[in-house]
């Protein structure tokens, strides 16, 4: 009868242990590949990697374009609107003191690109500036907004009060 018993212990033992290892091996995750996703369809080597502009296309620029640069063959594209939903004034402690509008809002798809042009004060110190979006035409997209942030350096301007006009809407005062 011990020697019934010392087996059946030296069975649970050795059981027991091999259930500790394989329970040892299957605690720590194992990760031995690193998954890349890589754009499919793109102009840029595959080094270069793609940055969102402003205006939602992707560019293989360092950092994103101004709303003010002007936009390869935008006169064969298509003008839209953009949906603003906040903008604000900011005075830069700088001298002269810069004068830049910041915009939040809406593209209505990733494929429009978002354009700007600042015209300098009026008689009266009005500074109108002219916010929208341009897509080329016959490109299928996405039909859904495309959100964007971006800053419209206004300029330095002399000494006096002036008003800034977003797409025809008063949107602050400012003196300098």
């Amino acid at each position: 009868m011990p020697n019934k018993f010392i087996a059946v212990l030296l069975l649970f033992t050795i059981s027991l242990a091999a259930c500790a290892q394989g329970a040892s091996q299957t605690e720590a995750p194992v990760v031995d590949k690193v998954l890349q996703v890589t754009p499919a369809i793109t102009d840029a080597p595959a080094s270069t990697p793609l940055i969102p502009q402003s205006g939602g296309a992707f560019s293989d620029q360092e950092s994103p374009r101004s709303p003010l640069d002007e936009i390869e063959g935008e006169d064969e594209m298509i003008r839209g609107a953009v949906f603003v939903d906040s903008q604000e004034i900011l005075l830069l402690e700088s001298f002269p003191v810069q004068v830049t509008l910041e915009v939040s809002g809406n593209l209505p798809t990733p494929c429009h690109m978002l354009r700007a042009e600042v015209s300098e004060p009026d008689s009266e110190n009005n500074i109108y500036v002219e916010l929208y979006s341009l897509s080329e035409p016959g490109v299928v997209c996405v039909q859904v907004l495309q959100p964007f942030e971006t800053s419209i350096p206004l300029g330095s301007y002399s000494a006096g009060g002036y008003s800034v006009y977003l797409n025809g809407e008063k949107v602050s005062e400012f003196s300098i």
